[in-house]
């Protein structure tokens, strides 16, 4: 339904208090009579509840070790005005941003006669919005919010510097996409925590995972809505008593309040039931309903005529285009990108009207949706004519539609709110000379995302930088190229997390995510491949068996892939839309039945009844307890198949958590003897490499030097520096003495020594 004038008419935003985390700390607050939203019979009497808390500071105080208690709320949609709504239940008091300090600087929470200050007595609320988020990167510049929505990558975080060392507790509330800033990253985290930050909970309403909040990284439940991340050891936990942060990030809030959710929105929806139903034509309708209609008697109403407009400018479709000949490339092109509520206030259609009717023509290069009311979306349009003054005559009437109020001719009703962002800027065409420097671009295409090619394209992506300008020319030669890395996957899974730790801002015009859609058998499955090398690396130091670790891990897979549990076919336990655990599953899996299986030696049994080892049930017994798949907890949702919930548990197990890192040793001695004068020498070469933590992610060692050697061969056939052509391996002196120096000049050193 579209907002009249941007009215709240679907608000669901009224969320209950949530009792805090006070008592692992060794304080008791009021907070502590405060049950869960679900737990009151209405609204009502939730607000009634909290109102009492409220009470109870007010008269008694709060203690001083956690004063001043500060709610922090991002955002001034719907969303934050609800948890603002009962915020303000309790004593408050409001302050902005900028005055965050002086509420820790000013008195102690007692006045010189003995009494307890107002800061005991109140808890304090601040909003904050984007500006108090990010700082453009040129200091003389100040905060544009429309240049921010176009360019946030020119924007630097400052959330976890400015606001959050005063912040108790953070309501999130705003919308967010993956191009922004982070608010808070795991790493900003640890470091506040290590400054002794007073941050003990967040209440993360949006639930994004993984986003604006990096370190929240499920959704819970309502009857269980807390887990508690530690930033000292970047771990988690399902309890509430022990060092950390208590996080909040229930996906489904207002069912805690089904009556008053379900009673609002048929109050809203059965205002428009009347002029719906008696309808014959869609001009009949009032001026909202006639703006939501999308379609009517089969064809786009006249607000909504740009959609086909733009799917016939996909880029897909214009580069097919091209290939067969038949461009629409214009003589002279331009690159225009507007932000701002280009479809919820039509704009677009504005814009797309003046470009074609000036006799120019467009394609959609890039387009972002905002996904609320407040959010503003973004389009980058290719703008042709084969007529300069056409394309000039096309971008004043662009600019004009951008800034009305600087035309005293240009009359137009539209407030703030409907105003775009205008950015100009050039397209290379086809025809026209290139400067020298653009000459010397390659691409180079990485096939798989697993964690290996992290630091692979990481490296390439990075030869343009100054700091590579020395051994680039030392070692290969001439002037620096751009490469330029497309990561390819098969699977949507990679696309997404690859997105999220690979791509950073000032690496995305020379690095980039393909998703291929090749069909592949299920033994291709990417966890399978990409984390069986932990897998054995964990189970050898489980079993403590050092001796042929790769005839027992073979074993061991060989038996849980012929009993099922690489399976990856629905199945029926788990389509039964019932809850279903681990332990009910490992029966079904073994004996086809659900009777529970208690312990390794048991389930060893039923794994020999069926026809193995002794020793190879013994191991995968082992196996299958190591990972917990005998426990009785429940199994996510999203597993369908028993390969699903196989590699749920290992991934599990194998993630690293912040006090862990990998380790490569690599040593070699060679004894050279020389049998003219008798004498020999011996030749020792040692590499010791740790894996390391880099923007917010573990890069393990291992991947570090298997992916960036094979990035350096790429580099060398790039420039042309490897002569001899086929198979080659990596023993020939044009490969390897290159090579060697490359990886020693980017900090992956051989320490060599001849005695």
């Amino acid at each position: 339904m579209v907002p009249l004038h941007s009215t709240k008419s679907m608000e669901y935003s009224r969320n209950g208090g949530r009792s805090l985390g006070y008592l692992s700390l060794g304080y008791s607050t009021p907070f502590l009579s405060l049950g869960s939203s679900y737990m009151y019979s209405s609204l009502a009497a939730a607000k009634a509840a909290v109102i009492s808390v409220g009470e109870e500071i007010a008269s008694q105080g709060l203690p001083l070790g956690i004063c001043p208690l500060v709610f922090v709320f991002t955002g001034t949609g719907n969303v934050s005005l609800g948890a603002q709504e009962i915020f303000k239940l309790l004593p408050h008091t409001f302050v902005e941003p900028s005055k965050l300090p002086e509420l820790f600087v000013k008195d102690k929470g007692v006045s010189q006669n003995g009494k307890s200050t107002k800061r005991v007595h109140h808890v304090y609320g601040c909003i904050i919005t984007s500006q108090d988020m990010v700082e453009h990167q040129d200091p003389s510049k100040p905060f544009d919010k429309a240049d921010y929505y176009v360019h946030p990558e020119h924007y630097n975080p400052v959330f976890h510097e400015k606001i959050a060392p005063y912040t108790s507790v953070l309501v999130n509330c705003m919308y967010w996409e993956k191009r922004f800033p982070r608010l808070l990253s795991t790493k900003q985290l640890q470091d506040l925590t290590a400054k002794a930050c007073p941050l003990v909970g967040i209440c993360d309403i949006t639930c994004d995972i993984g986003g604006s909040i990096e370190f929240v990284n499920r959704a819970t439940l309502i009857d269980s809505p807390f887990f508690r991340f530690n930033p000292t050891n970047n771990s988690y936990y399902q309890d509430m008593d022990g060092d950390g942060l208590l996080c909040m990030a229930v996906d489904i809030l207002p069912t805690e309040f089904a009556k008053e959710a379900s009673q609002h929105f048929g109050d809203i929806l059965s205002e428009f039931v009347g002029s719906l139903a008696s309808m014959t034509e869609v001009s009949d309708l009032p001026a909202h309903l006639k703006r939501a209609c999308i379609s009517y008697r089969g064809e786009l109403t006249s607000l909504y005529e740009y959609i086909p407009r733009m799917r016939k400018s996909d880029p897909e479709e214009t580069q097919d285009n091209i290939t067969n000949g038949a461009s629409n490339q214009r003589t002279y092109n331009i690159l225009v990108s507007l932000s701002g509520h280009l479809f919820d206030k039509f704009l677009i259609n504005e814009a797309l009207d003046m470009i074609e009717a000036a006799g120019g023509s467009f394609h959609l290069a890039k387009c972002e949706i905002g996904q609320s009311a407040d959010a503003e979306s973004y389009s980058e349009l290719e703008v042709g004519a084969d007529d300069r003054k056409v394309l000039d005559q096309i971008i004043d009437s662009l600019t004009r539609l951008a800034n009305p109020d600087d035309e005293e001719d240009y009359i137009s009703p539209r407030k703030e709110t409907n105003k775009i962002s205008l950015k100009i800027g050039k397209v290379q065409q086809e025809n026209e000379e290139k400067p020298e420097e653009m000459t010397k671009r390659s691409s180079v295409l990485i096939l798989g995302a697993g964690r290996v090619c992290r630091p692979a394209a990481e490296f390439l992506a990075s030869v343009r930088n100054i700091s590579s300008q020395q051994w680039y020319k030392t070692y290969l030669g001439g002037e620096q190229r751009d490469v330029r890395v497309i990561v390819a996957s098969l699977y949507l899974k990679d696309a997404k997390e690859e997105r999220i730790y690979m791509i950073q801002p000032q690496d995305s015009e020379y690095l980039t995510f393909q998703l291929l859609h090749w069909s592949v058998s299920q033994t291709g499955t990417p966890w399978f491949t990409g984390n069986i090398m932990a897998l054995r690396v964990k189970l050898q130091l489980y079993f403590v068996e050092l001796s042929d670790t790769k005839a027992w891990f073979s074993m061991i897979m060989s038996t849980l892939s012929k009993l099922g549990f690489f399976d990856n076919e629905a199945n029926e336990l788990l389509s039964s839309g019932k809850k279903i655990t681990f332990g009910a599953l490992l029966s079904n899996v073994i004996m086809k039945d659900a009777e529970a299986l208690d312990g390794e030696e048991e389930i060893s049994k039923r794994i020999i009844k069926l026809g193995h080892s002794k020793e190879s049930a013994d191991k995968a017994a082992k196996t299958i307890v190591f990972l917990g798949y005998h426990e009785e907890r429940e199994i996510p949702s999203l597993c369908k198949s028993v390969f699903d919930a196989t590699c749920y548990l290992m991934e599990e197990k194998l993630a690293y958590s912040g006090h862990e890192q990998d380790m490569v040793l690599l040593h070699h001695e060679v004894e050279v003897e020389f049998p003219e004068n008798k004498r020999t020498e011996k030749h020792s070469a040692t590499l010791l490499e740790f894996g390391e933590v880099k923007n917010g992610q573990m890069t393990t060692a291992m991947a570090k030097t298997v992916g960036i050697p094979a990035a350096i061969g790429a580099l060398l056939l790039i420039e042309d520096k490897i002569k001899t052509r086929g198979v080659l391996r990596p023993l020939e002196p044009e490969v390897y003495l290159p090579a060697l120096d490359i990886l020693q000049a980017y900090g992956i050193k051989l320490m060599e020594k001849t005695e």
